[in-house]
């Protein structure tokens, strides 16, 4: 079960008439008190009164902090991952992701068909590059957010655990560990363990070294419980004598 606090979706959907503004060149609807002058969708300024109509739209209240959510541009996420989307402005908790023509909770979006047990599959497709967005935001909620998703210098495999995408490991073009992450629904299950170890025996060169950022302290934690007496993590010796201190300690 995924618990991530920005995957919990939304615990009730309905509809109801509004008065929203209306972007007079592309139509887009605006909830007014959340404009900020100009359409989200186009850039045309929107004169507040003038632009005013009434419009039924689909609205969630968000599972994580209860606020009530519009569907309309102001709460779209498409405009970031180019798959449409809402989430809610207040906590930023993703409510739903477009799949396959219909509108899913995020629990939903991220089912797949790995299999039972653990996979690992390459970001390599749009679906897994938005699971991938989805992740990367994540983690800003745990203060660890110093990484977004950058397809052109960064290399992302996604962890799954009985058909469920549920956490990430990424390495720079200099095959550096940049982070690695495993939803909160997920710990204590060897996820992050078991991705690391997946790219220090199937992705990095055969001689070399395993090279990290300065980890969080989660990641001292996870890195303590696997370095050997020859500095090693799965064969791989940890190369920056900083990192290895502050395993050590």
């Amino acid at each position: 079960m995924i618990s991530s606090e920005l995957l919990q979706g939304y615990s009730k959907k309905s509809d109801r008439q509004l008065d929203l503004l209306k972007c007079p060149d592309c139509g887009s609807l605006h909830d007014e008190a959340k404009l900020s002058g100009s359409c989200y969708e186009c850039d045309s300024h929107i004169a507040h009164k003038r632009y005013s109509t009434q419009a039924t739209v689909d609205y969630a209240i968000c599972s994580n902090c209860s606020s009530e959510v519009l569907y309309t541009r102001d709460n779209e996420i498409g405009e970031r991952w180019e798959v449409p989307g809402y989430y809610c402005r207040n906590c930023t908790t993703i409510l739903e992701v477009k799949s396959n023509g219909q509108f899913v909770q995020p629990e939903q979006f991220l089912n797949n068909s790995q299999g039972s047990g653990f996979e690992v599959q390459a970001v390599n497709s749009e679906r897994t590059k938005t699971v991938a967005e989805m992740f990367s935001w994540s983690t800003k909620v745990e203060g660890v957010g110093f990484w977004s998703y950058q397809p052109d210098s960064h290399r992302v495999w996604l962890a799954s655990l009985n058909n469920c995408y549920c956490g990430f490991v990424t390495l720079d073009d200099n095959d550096k560990l940049i982070q690695i992450w495993t939803d909160p629904g997920v710990r204590r299950q060897d996820v992050a363990t078991m991705l690391l170890e997946y790219i220090c025996e199937t992705v990095l060169p055969a001689d070399g070294e395993l090279w990290m950022n300065k980890p969080t302290d989660q990641g001292k934690e996870l890195f303590k419980s696997l370095i050997d007496s020859d500095d090693k993590i799965f064969g791989r010796k940890v190369e920056d004598k900083y990192v290895r201190k502050a395993i050590r300690l």
